[in-house]
């Protein structure tokens, strides 16, 4: 069905997620949580698709970074704004 997705297809989901769960932590609105949680999942699944094809090392690491890198971030906010959050 979806054949030829990339690493760039599920970095940038992967970044879009990142960009709109980080907005919703900021500016305190759980719609965008969820939507980034939702883009995260959709990264997630493209990027199962992608591991299904032909896909090189460096790209599955590039992925697993960017992952890394969502998650930790993701974390740290959410830890740092948590007080602000539960009021939300």
């Amino acid at each position: 069905l979806l054949t030829g997705i990339s690493a760039f297809l599920v970095i940038s989901l992967l970044t879009l997620s990142l960009t709109i769960w980080v907005t919703g932590i900021l500016q305190l609105r759980r719609s965008l949580r969820v939507w980034g949680a939702a883009d995260l999942v959709v990264a997630l699944v493209a990027a199962a698709l992608a591991a299904q094809g032909e896909i090189n090392t460096n790209s599955l690491l590039l992925m697993g970074i960017a992952l890394g890198l969502e998650l930790g971030i993701i974390a740290w906010l959410g830890q740092k704004h948590e007080g602000q959050m539960a009021i939300d």
